[in-house]
């Protein structure tokens, strides 16, 4: 189990109807990647065990391999934080 698992856990029992698919990274100490969709927000959280999360609101102007707009080490801050944009 990663800790973007135990974010989709606590983002499921927050947010009702919420929609989430992970994408493992293709090398072993690569990005795991976790695309959230709930009514008009979709979120992308990546996660590496060296660099910690990277939480990105993704808008209709946002373009592929962009830097994420949020960085923390910590699962308790990136619960928070996705909570702030899904609300």
């Amino acid at each position: 189990m990663t800790p973007l698992d135990g974010l989709m856990v606590h983002l499921r029992n927050t947010h009702p109807g919420i929609t989430g698919q992970e994408t493992q990274p293709l090398k072993s100490d690569g990005y795991w990647f976790l695309d959230i969709i709930s009514n008009d927000h979709h979120l992308t959280v990546q996660w590496a065990a060296d660099h910690g999360f990277g939480v990105s609101l993704l808008a209709a102007d946002t373009g592929y391999g962009e830097a994420p707009d949020w960085h923390s080490t910590s699962l308790e801050e990136t619960k928070a934080r996705c909570d702030e944009l899904l609300t």
